[in-house]
C-alpha cells in the first residue's frame, strides 16, 4: 500500500523575525474565547476555522511549530475563516497574516482531521457528539508542506517555537486534544528528513509512539 510522503527540512533552514504591529494572537481566558466564539456564531452560524501543521527536523527528530502564548499555552497557528471563504483561500490569508508567507510558499498537502466545537466551551472533539445537532464551530487541521527555506516574520508579541512529537504524545492536559493528538496522525505518513537523506523514510512518528 502506498503511504502519504511528508518532506522536513531542518529547522536552521527557516528564518523567524520580528515585526511591530499586524496581527497578534493573544491569550484570552477561555470565558473570553467563549464570548467572542458566542457572539460570532450568533451573527454568522457556524463558525469555520483552519489550523495549520507545519513539521520541521531538529536533530533527526520531527518537531511541529506552534505558537506560544505566554508560558504554559500552546496552539497551532491558524484562525477563522471569513463567511463563504475557501479553506485553501482562507489558509493562505492567515498564513500571510501571521507570517507574510508568499501563497506561493503555501502549499497545503492533506487534511489531518476535523474538529468540532458542541457547545461555548474549550473542549473539541473528532466528531460531533451524538446529542449534538448543531455545532458551534468546525476546525479543519490542515498538514503544510513547508519549502526546503523560508523567512516567518511574526508579530513581537508571538513566539513561534517548535515543539517535539513525543513531548506532544498523549499530553492532552498540557496541550489540549488537538496538538496531542498529532504524533498518532502523523504516524501514517512517510517522514522524510533532508539531514538523513540516505535513508528512505524517516518514520519518527511511529518510533515515538511505540517507545
Amino acid at each position: 500500500m502506498e503511504i502519504p510522503q511528508l518532506t522536513i527540512y531542518p529547522f536552521a533552514n527557516y528564518t523567524i523575525s520580528t515585526a511591530d504591529g499586524g496581527t497578534k494572537k493573544e491569550q484570552r481566558s477561555a470565558d473570553a474565547r467563549m464570548t467572542q466564539l458566542k457572539s460570532d456564531y450568533e451573527t454568522y452560524g457556524l463558525v469555520r476555522s483552519v489550523e495549520v501543521v507545519m513539521v520541521v527536523d531538529i536533530h533527526g527528530h520531527p518537531h511541529v511549530l506552534v505558537f506560544q502564548i505566554g508560558s504554559k499555552f500552546y496552539t497551532l497557528p491558524g484562525g477563522q475563516l471569513e463567511p463563504g471563504e475557501d479553506e485553501v483561500a482562507g489558509l493562505k490569508r492567515l498564513m500571510n497574516l501571521y507570517f507574510e508567507l508568499a501563497p506561493d510558499d503555501v502549499e497545503p498537502s492533506c487534511i489531518l482531521g476535523h474538529w468540532y466545537r458542541p457547545n461555548f466551551e474549550p473542549s473539541v472533539y473528532p466528531y460531533v457528539p451524538a446529542h449534538v445537532s448543531k455545532p458551534k464551530e468546525e476546525k479543519l487541521v490542515v498538514l503544510l508542506q513547508l519549502p526546503a527555506k523560508a523567512t516567518f516574520t511574526v508579530n513581537g508579541a508571538n513566539k513561534l517555537t517548535p515543539m517535539a512529537i513525543m513531548e506532544l504524545y498523549d499530553n492532552k492536559e498540557s496541550y489540549g486534544a488537538v496538538l496531542a493528538s498529532l504524533p498518532l496522525v502523523l504516524s501514517r505518513l512517510s517522514v522524510v528528513s533532508k539531514t538523513t537523506a540516505d535513508k528512505s523514510g524517516v518514520s519518527g512518528e511511529a518510533n515515538s509512539d511505540e517507545d
